[in-house]
């Protein structure tokens, strides 16, 4: 990794909040992807797989939910906006929801069937 020269020690510490809060919240997203594909591959009914994933999901979401809202309070007064773009991508991300799990059910019918 290059290193990166800041003009301040306020920006230096900006940059590593927010790398921090980056981090949070793809760690949280991760952890619940990763919680949903294994649900996909037990050897259960499909149903019951179908409601573990929903529930893995949620929870995931959940999690990460609460995750960024922790770190986005801390630097909510540092970055400008910044609660409102979090909020915009938290609502892309909850449009994608219906769509990831129509996948997960059509993999989880493959897998089943």
């Amino acid at each position: 990794m290059t290193e990166r020269i800041y003009y301040s020690d306020e920006a230096r510490e900006h940059a590593y909040k927010e790398r921090t809060l980056l981090i949070a919240a793809a760690l949280a997203m991760g952890t619940a992807v990763g919680a949903a594909l294994s649900w996909l591959f037990m050897t259960n009914r499909g149903q019951e797989v179908r409601e573990q994933a929903q529930a893995a999901l949620e929870e995931g979401y959940r999690q990460a939910r609460e995750t960024t809202t922790e770190a986005l309070n801390q630097l909510e007064g540092e970055i400008p906006n910044l609660r409102d773009r979090v909020e915009e991508q938290i609502g892309k991300i909850e449009k994608q929801i219906p769509e990831w799990r129509k996948q997960i059910d059509g993999k989880v019918a493959q897998l089943t069937s």
